[in-house]
C-alpha cells in the first residue's frame, strides 16, 4: 500500500504491478499534479493487478502516453474521472471502475497518423456519468486541406456498463465543421 500525500510523476516508461495506491493529502493539488499517477511525457504505461483510492476530486490515472495499458485494476473515485487518457493505443482489460465518470479519453487528430486503437474488454464500469471520448484537431489551421486523420477504433466485449450513457463524443466544432460528419458515419 502507497499513500500519497503528494502524487506520483514521471516522463519516464512506467510499470506498476501489484500496488494499492491511496491520497492521504487533504489538499488538493493543482496543474500537472491532477492525478495520482500522472505519466506525462511517458513513451508508455503499464498498470497491472493495481487498486487506486481517490477521495478528493482528482483523477486515479493520468497519462498522454502513446501505448496505455491497465489490467486486473480497480478504480474507487467516487468525485472525479477515473482514468483520462491521451494515448495512441489504449487497453483497459478486467478492470472494475466506480466513479463520477469512467474513463476519459482524448485524442489529438493529425493528418496521415495511423488508427487509434481502444479496446475496453472485460470489464465492470459503473458511474453516474458516462463514459467520456473527445476528439479534437491539433492546430486545424495548420493542417487545412491535408489528408484527414486516421479512425479512432474500438473494440468492446465483455464489458459491463451500469452509467447513465456509455459514450458521450464531444468533438471540436472546426473539426466538424471541416468534416462535414453524416448520421450513418457515427457507425
Amino acid at each position: 500500500v502507497l499513500q500519497f500525500a503528494e502524487n506520483l510523476q514521471t516522463n519516464a516508461a512506467l510499470v506498476l504491478e501489484g500496488l494499492e495506491l491511496q491520497r492521504v493529502a487533504q489538499k488538493v493539488p493543482k496543474g500537472a499534479e491532477e492525478a495520482l499517477v500522472c505519466a506525462w511525457g511517458s513513451p508508455s504505461l503499464h498498470i497491472v493487478n493495481c487498486r487506486f483510492r481517490e477521495y478528493l476530486q482528482l483523477t486515479c490515472v493520468r497519462s498522454n502516453a502513446p501505448n496505455c495499458v491497465l489490467r486486473n485494476c480497480e478504480f474507487l473515485n467516487s468525485v472525479y474521472w477515473t482514468v483520462h487518457l491521451f494515448g495512441k493505443q489504449c487497453v483497459v482489460d478486467n478492470c472494475l471502475a466506480a466513479g463520477r465518470g469512467l474513463l476519459e479519453l482524448d485524442f489529438e487528430m493529425r493528418p496521415d497518423q495511423p488508427d487509434i486503437s481502444v479496446q475496453l474488454t472485460r470489464s465492470t464500469l459503473r458511474s453516474q456519468h458516462p463514459l467520456f471520448v473527445q476528439l479534437y484537431p491539433a492546430q486545424p489551421d495548420k493542417f487545412a486541406g491535408k489528408k484527414d486523420a486516421g479512425r479512432v477504433r474500438f473494440d468492446v466485449s465483455g464489458t459491463v456498463f451500469d452509467a447513465t450513457s456509455v459514450v458521450v463524443i464531444n468533438e471540436a466544432t472546426p473539426f466538424l465543421a471541416r468534416l462535414k460528419p453524416k448520421p450513418e458515419d457515427a457507425k
